[in-house]
């Protein structure tokens, strides 16, 4: 039996970002937009951490955080995050440095 593969799933972004810093810019492709799916984080260091979006306009917007509780070793945020099509944001981390993975959906602008 061959499993089925959704079409319209995709890697949207991973990385490392330390402290204080923010990850390069994301931006949404033109014609389409991002649902954001599930992100992960792995904690660098053994103190809590946390982890946000946020965007990369003016407005500082945050559009979503996962916190990790303090000795363990990474957080999960699971949901339905839409963000148009030319948004930009970035990836962030608060009290230790943090790897991360987003995945969800890129679908076309009808």
């Amino acid at each position: 039996m061959v499993s089925p593969v959704n079409p319209y799933s995709v890697h949207i972004a991973s990385g490392h970002v330390n402290v204080g810093t923010a990850s390069a810019a994301i931006t949404v492709p033109e014609g389409y937009v991002y649902v954001i799916r599930d992100v992960s984080t792995r904690q660098v260091g053994g103190a809590g951490s946390s982890f946000w979006l946020r965007d990369a306009g003016g407005s500082g917007i945050f559009l979503l955080s996962v916190d990790t509780p303090s000795g363990t070793s990474g957080g999960h945020w699971v949901g339905d995050l839409v963000i148009p099509s030319l948004y930009t944001f970035t990836a962030n981390a608060g009290g230790q440095g943090a790897d991360y993975w987003i995945s969800g959906y890129q679908l076309t602008v009808v």
